[in-house]
């Protein structure tokens, strides 16, 4: 994990009895929009994507798994940049972080691609948490350029930028135990 900034806290877990929809975005007031997305550019330092390379070695190769990390932690990194005294929590219900700033909370959901492109037909989700609460206006944050120090994030929201498909998903099992 990226070492938060001064006046940031970071917590790893959060009480699943505390109520953190918002239907309204904290972050979107503070980014571009350019007609069609909300979205912002983010330089990452040098040490940082070092650091993150070592964290998630397999990204660069394009593992889903951590290129997922190594977004969240990009993520992380640019909310505690943009707004310094907020609080952003790790391991939310139905969600990969929430961001509290003046006492409100917003929900969100990160996936990331190492493609230059939001590239839709790879996002998936897989849980039942998490597609409800992004029907209920969770935030959605498309990194793209994830493996770089130029990532572009994308703040996506359910019914305005996009729809979700129930696809049927398979799970594969050994012929012999």
């Amino acid at each position: 994990m990226l070492l938060p900034k001064l006046g940031a806290r970071v917590i790893s877990r959060i009480d699943k009895n505390q109520s953190l929809m918002e239907v309204t975005s904290i972050i979107e007031p503070f980014v571009q929009f350019d007609g069609q997305y909300f979205y912002d550019t983010f330089e990452v330092e040098a040490e940082k994507v070092a650091e993150l390379h070592r964290l998630y070695p397999t990204a660069i190769y394009k593992n889903n798994r951590d290129v997922g990390r190594m977004s969240t932690a990009i993520v992380v990194d640019y909310l505690l940049s943009k707004f310094p005294t907020a609080n952003v929590v790790t391991g939310t219900e139905g969600a990969d972080l929430a961001l509290t700033l003046d006492g409100r909370t917003e929900l969100i959901e990160v996936k990331g691609t190492t493609a230059a492109s939001i590239s839709w037909p790879t996002i998936k989700v897989s849980s039942t948490d998490c597609h409800n609460s992004l029907k209920n206006g969770m935030t959605l944050i498309r990194v793209t350029n994830a493996h770089t120090n130029h990532p572009k994030l994308f703040f996506l929201k359910y019914g305005r930028d996009f729809v979700l498909r129930p696809e049927p998903r398979w799970s594969v099992h050994p012929i012999r135990p």
